[in-house]
């Protein structure tokens, strides 16, 4: 089984499509090369959470769309992607109940298998009536993932205005954040290795918000943090950050908020409430 390379063949010519289609066969990626490494049943819960949240995403915008340009099938389509959302959200229950119970192949290929009968057989039939609806893909493209309100806001978050840097040195958390945070529309993504390259990186642009492990080598979250708010220049100090780990042991959030940061998430982490999260962070720091 190798990985999988968009092909001319996948294109169904209608871009928002088009564009989900490939973050989706990066995150099918992502699955393969959880395959055979030592810490697969880790890797493999944050790509499969992503996986649910993104192909939902896809899914609501794919339907707005079939919905836009009058779209007969789209009861049947609908029907099919209710279908797939809970083969995958059996995948992940059971993940949870027992994670070596789920294995990467059985996932790839029950993944290459849906992409494939998905592009080829589904999606074509919306070509014919979406082609060239530049309106009716700007409405859909506001449906998805994104199309969530923070608590306290009252006018639709934008995202495509947000700049966040992704701090890991875990390259395949970070590599899966870039995909999932590119595809659902955060209008910047920048990434780095250590707590060392994202201060470089704090220091030569603006960003509103850090999403920072805790464990790194060097530096952890908790100094990184602690750096960020004793910087004498406003634009870092007053950055939003989000602290993640994958340990949830008790009092960890209380050090992550004394040391800095904004919030603190367990892995693996939901795309969705991490979304909400940011959200959160940005409101606040901005009012």
């Amino acid at each position: 089984m190798r990985y999988i390379e968009w092909q001319e063949w996948m294109a169904t010519g209608v871009p928002l499509i088009d564009a989900d289609h490939k973050v989706l066969i990066s995150l099918i990626n992502q699955v393969h090369g959880c395959i055979g490494d030592l810490q697969e049943a880790s890797r493999l819960g944050d790509v499969l959470r992503a996986l649910d949240d993104y192909t939902d995403h896809h899914f609501r915008r794919e339907e707005r769309l079939a919905e836009e340009v009058g779209f007969p099938g789209l009861a049947g389509h609908k029907a099919l992607h209710a279908h797939l959302t809970a083969q995958v959200r059996e995948m992940i229950h059971r993940y949870d109940m027992m994670p070596g119970s789920v294995r990467a192949v059985d996932v790839q290929s029950f993944l290459e298998r849906w992409l494939i009968d998905h592009v080829c057989r589904h999606d074509v039939a919306i070509r014919k009536y979406a082609l060239g609806r530049e309106d009716a893909e700007a409405i859909a493209a506001t449906a998805g993932i994104t199309d969530i309100r923070d608590n306290s806001a009252t006018q639709r978050f934008d995202w495509a205005a947000l700049n966040v840097l992704v701090v890991d040195d875990n390259s395949n958390f970070v590599s899966l954040m870039e995909t999932v945070l590119k595809g659902v529309g955060i209008g910047q993504v920048l990434t780095a290795k250590s707590a060392v390259e994202g201060f470089e990186i704090l220091g030569r642009q603006p960003i509103d918000v850090v999403l920072t492990d805790w464990q790194m080598i060097g530096a952890d979250g908790m100094d990184f943090a602690k750096s960020i708010r004793l910087s004498l220049d406003p634009l870092i100090s007053n950055v939003g950050i989000m602290m993640v780990s994958g340990h949830g042991t008790e009092g960890f959030q209380q050090k992550a908020m004394l040391s800095g940061a904004d919030d603190f998430m367990i892995k693996p982490i939901s795309v969705r409430d991490l979304l909400q999260g940011l959200a959160r962070i940005v409101n606040a720091r901005r009012n």
